[in-house]
């Protein structure tokens, strides 16, 4: 139950909430930096170090659908079946192809096509997957809980029920628990 509660404060950093501590965690512990990406400090204090520890369960679950392209990472965000694009192309990569490593997808997206070279093509085949993204001029990104085939708006109860461990009933259930 704590890190499905945990996972909240997780996503009101990755969604960028409006808060105090959002912006104070984006000002000062992450510095422009993506959640996914950075690094823990030795001196961090407790509360962050558990956090950053609760990504690699929860990375996978949180799915941003695209709308305009704005608010989700091109590279550090999981927006497409293909998975996070910095996953197979590495930062030299996006920074030689001169990428910044903050790039929302609109930023990589213009006029209906992909803006990275054409290489990349060559040598990243999985990219092609990615000729049938259109984003929405008007309609806003949102980042959304994504278990297994299912997708659904964040709560923590679907966190709750993504991690908990789940098992058949037992007839004697009704002994133990009942009115």
């Amino acid at each position: 139950m704590n890190k499905a509660l945990m996972s909240y404060h997780v996503w009101s950093i990755v969604s960028k909430r409006e808060s105090l501590w959002v912006d104070w965690v984006h000002s000062y512990r992450l510095r422009g930096k993506s959640f996914w990406m950075c690094k823990t400090p030795a001196n961090c204090c407790w509360s962050w170090r558990k956090l950053v520890q609760l990504r690699p369960l929860i990375r996978n679950h949180l799915w941003s659908e695209l709308g305009n392209g704005d608010n989700t990472s091109a590279w550090y965000d999981y927006w497409s079946d293909i998975g996070p694009l910095g996953d197979f192309i590495s930062p030299r990569s996006i920074t030689d192809a001169d990428f910044s490593l903050d790039d929302s997808v609109a930023n990589i997206y213009s006029n209906g096509s992909w803006a990275w070279p054409l290489a990349w093509r060559d040598i990243f085949p999985v990219l092609i997957q990615l000729d049938q993204v259109q984003l929405t001029p008007m309609k806003q990104d949102r980042l959304l809980w994504r278990d297994g085939s299912e997708i659904m708006e964040f709560s923590s109860s679907c966190v709750w029920h993504s991690f908990r461990h789940t098992a058949p009933e037992v007839n004697w259930c009704r002994i133990v628990w009942f009115a």
